[in-house]
Order: structure tokens, then C-alpha cells, then sequence
């Protein structure tokens, strides 16, 4: 439920200074003690995924997903390959860099000085859902990661932890950890079927990021919201090819590092950064989810707005009887079912 998508925004916040070093400089540092100590934590949970029978980590991992690893690639691929024409040309459009990323992209159109609870409670209101004001709750501090939802008591005490919006990237990551939350408060089941899988958890706070743009953006922003979106997917995508591969040839890491990440026509100020990513030593085989999960929001949000046009009542009555009332009791292929496949 941490939303850690923008690698450069956490890594760097609050050490660009550290040490005199700059962010590049800091995380090959960082990326240099920390290499021999992912390589390991990569050579154990294969061997422990292969003594239950599974080829590889990853196989064990999406396994625990109803999902297969060649399917996901399949998807990673295409994304790619599809959007990275149009990834290329904004990259060129906004002049972004390896380094500096969506930088000025982020920056501006957003609603500045922004009445968290107002916003969160016209969402909640145009989906049906005003009885959730009571129980999701927002703490606004300023802290490392940009996003995190905590659920101390379903359905009646889900908080929302965020970092001050001061962009538009941000005041997304809101509606992403109100997804997180919605689904929670609304999983009206008992014991393990409270639980979640970390595809469907990702999804879900995608649908209602997705759903939010639409009910509190104007037409630029939600233009460039859908730039970000693409870009992010896209990288995400990028990120989890590159690990995928990784699990098979670890000690070529620079080598697919600069293979993967060269295709943006963006010049890598360094391929020895790659151990100091979280997604390669604390949530391994993690980062797919959010291409996932921006499938099934486009085409979630696709099929609704086909059925119901602009009654967003409908679209929330519709989410609580597919997606959110029954918990982990199927699969998120399962409740996807009724939009599409699902890989």
C-alpha cells in the first residue's frame, strides 16, 4: 500500500545533501554496500521457492496470485511496446532526464492549497459512499514515503498517511491510497477472505485513482495526469522486465540494467544503481502489480462508463458488488471476469 512508483522522489527525499553527495552519487554508493547483500537475499528465496516446487521466486509469487509469470511478461511486454513511442515524445516534450524525471511535469496543475477532506468527501459522495467519511481518515505529515494506508479496524478506522500534496503526482497518490482504502472499508468479509493479494490491493487503488480524476480534474489536468499515468506505467513495466531477467542472469545486472533502461533514449548517468532499489530487496516481484492494475482500471473504467455513462452512483454500487463486498474469496481474475481476461 506504499506508493513508491517515482524511485527518484523517495530515494533522494531528504538526503540531496547527505554527505555532500549528489542523489546519482549517494545511490551508487548506496547501491555498492548494498549489492552482495540483494544478490544473497535473491539466492535464498530461490532456493526456498524451488524446495516447494516452484522453478524460480517469481513463479512462487505470482503462483500465490492465480497468475503466470509467462503471461505477466507478456503483458509487461506489451505495454511496452505500445506505449513507448508516445513515452519517447513526452520524455522529448518535457525535456526529462534519467536523473531529474517527470521533474516540471509534476510541478504544476494541481489544486494547490487543497482541502484534503472536501476532495476525499465529493469522491466519496458522487460514488455512493458518504458513509466512508467516518471511517477513512487522512494524517497529512511530512515523511519519506509519499503514501501509505494503515487499517487499524475494518470497516471503522482506515487511515491514510501523505505527505503534503505540493503537486500534481501527489494529489494522485491521494486518490491511489483512497482506492487502497475504499476496498478495505467496503470488504464486508470475516477471517482470511479480509485478506488481499497484492495485484488485487494495487488494482484497486487504481480504478479509484483513476475514477477520482475523472470527478475532481479539468480537462488539463486530467491530460496530464494521463501523461504521468503513462509515463509511470511504463517505467514500472521497464522495472519489472528488468527484474524478471534479473532472477535469471543476477550477474549480468548493469548489462540488462542498460538494456532495459536505454530504450527511453534517455542517457543513464549510471547502471551500478540498480541493487539500491527497494522493489530489488524489500517487495521483490512487486513492482508488475502496478501495471496490472492500470489494465484493469482502464478497461474497468472503460466498461463502466460504457454501462452507466456519467452516474457515478452506479459505477460505486457496480464496484461494491464486483470488486470490493467479497473480499479474497475469488481471485482478481475472477472479478475481473466481467470486464475482460485477465493474462
Amino acid at each position: 500500500m506504499r506508493n513508491r512508483l517515482d524511485s527518484w522522489d523517495n530515494y533522494t527525499y531528504g538526503i540531496k545533501s547527505l554527505y555532500g553527495q549528489s542523489p546519482v552519487r549517494f545511490l551508487q554508493l548506496l547501491s555498492e554496500r548494498m549489492r552482495e547483500d540483494v544478490l544473497e537475499l535473491m539466492r535464498k528465496r530461490q532456493c526456498l521457492a524451488r524446495k516447494q516446487g516452484h522453478g524460480s521466486y517469481p513463479e512462487l509469487v505470482l503462483w500465490s496470485e492465480d497468475l503466470r509469470l509467462e503471461s505477466v511478461r507478456t503483458l509487461l511486454l506489451d505495454q511496452i511496446r505500445k506505449n513507448l513511442p508516445v513515452v519517447t515524445a513526452l520524455v522529448k516534450g518535457y525535456g526529462i532526464t534519467w536523473s531529474s524525471w517527470t521533474g516540471d511535469l509534476v510541478s504544476v496543475g494541481y489544486h494547490s492549497k487543497m482541502d484534503y477532506a472536501r476532495l476525499v468527501s465529493l469522491i466519496l459522495q458522487r460514488l455512493g459512499f458518504d458513509r466512508l467519511n467516518a471511517a477513512i481518515s487522512i494524517v497529512v505529515k511530512d515523511q519519506p514515503i509519499a503514501g501509505y494506508v494503515g487499517i487499524l479496524s475494518v470497516p471503522d478506522d482506515v487511515r491514510i498517511l501523505l505527505r503534503p500534496v505540493n503537486n500534481l503526482k501527489q494529489e494522485l497518490t491521494l486518490y491511489h491510497e483512497l482506492g487502497h482504502a475504499i476496498a478495505h472499508a467496503l470488504n464486508k468479509e470475516k477471517g482470511i477472505f479480509k485478506t488481499w493479494t497484492s495485484a488485487y490491493d494495487e488494482a484497486m487503488a487504481t480504478v479509484i485513482e483513476r475514477i477520482a480524476a475523472l470527478i475532481v480534474l479539468d480537462n488539463a489536468q486530467e491530460k496530464r495526469a494521463q501523461d504521468l499515468w503513462i509515463l509511470e506505467e511504463t517505467r514500472c513495466a521497464t522495472s519489472a522486465l528488468f527484474e524478471l531477467d534479473l532472477w535469471e542472469q543476477p550477474q549480468a545486472a548493469k548489462d540488462l540494467y542498460l538494456k532495459y533502461y536505454g530504450a527511453w533514449n534517455i542517457e543513464v548517468a549510471s547502471a551500478d544503481v540498480w541493487a539500491a532499489d527497494s522493489f530489488r530487496s524489500i517487495d521483490p516481484v512487486y513492482i508488475q502489480n502496478y501495471v496490472i492494475a492500470a489494465y484493469v482500471a482502464d478497461r474497468t473504467v472503460e466498461f463502466l462508463r460504457h454501462k452507466y455513462e456519467d452516474k457515478f452512483s452506479e459505477w460505486g454500487r457496480w464496484l461494491v458488488k464486483n470488486y470490493y463486498a467479497d473480499g479474497r474469496r475469488r481471485s482478481l481474475a475472477d472479478k475481473f471476469a466481467a470486464v475482460g481476461d485477465l493474462l
